[in-house]
């Protein structure tokens, strides 16, 4: 265990802890020496054993300093903030901005582009319709009119060519 006047490691005390470990996930108990030692340390109990079961030795479990995620963060409007913060602030999922970005769209353009509404009205020849009752008069789903939509055809289009 590390002393913590002298940040060393007691090895008494590692070798007490090594010889409890029977098998490789000790039961979590108040009384267990890895319980002691990840409140000690100041580490999740969770986080010990899975360092210990990935080869780690006990020293090095409780020394190396935990990382902290690091979250990217995206510009946009003069503001950065992270995706989960910017999907708050545009009422988009996190899983479509990220969705977007990877379909090639820029940052800025994953966050504005608006969501297709399923209330939206859409006009062919005259008749305003949503994508739904679109869809269920011309046979096409609505998938396929909001890909062809964003391919850039008009629901006119779309409708009188198939």
């Amino acid at each position: 265990m590390l002393d913590d006047s002298h940040n060393e490691i007691d090895p008494q005390y590692v070798e007490e802890v090594k010889k409890e470990r029977v098998n490789k996930r000790p039961k979590k108990d108040k009384t267990s020496s890895y319980h002691s030692l990840s409140k000690k340390y100041n580490i999740a109990y969770s986080t010990l054993l899975y360092r210990i079961n990935s080869g780690m030795s006990i020293e090095e479990a409780v020394s190396v300093p935990i990382k902290h995620i690091q979250h990217n963060l995206y510009e946009h409007d003069g503001r950065r903030l992270t995706i989960a913060q910017w999907a708050s602030e545009t009422g988009l999922s996190v899983q479509t901005i990220r969705h977007r970005m990877e379909r090639g769209y820029t940052f800025d353009d994953a966050v504005t582009t608006p969501m297709y509404s399923s209330q939206k009205r859409f006009e062919s020849q005259g008749v305003w319709r949503t994508l739904g009752e679109w869809s269920k008069v011309t046979g096409i789903s609505v998938i396929d009119l909001q890909k062809e939509m964003k391919k850039g055809r008009s629901l006119s289009e779309i409708i009188h060519s198939s």
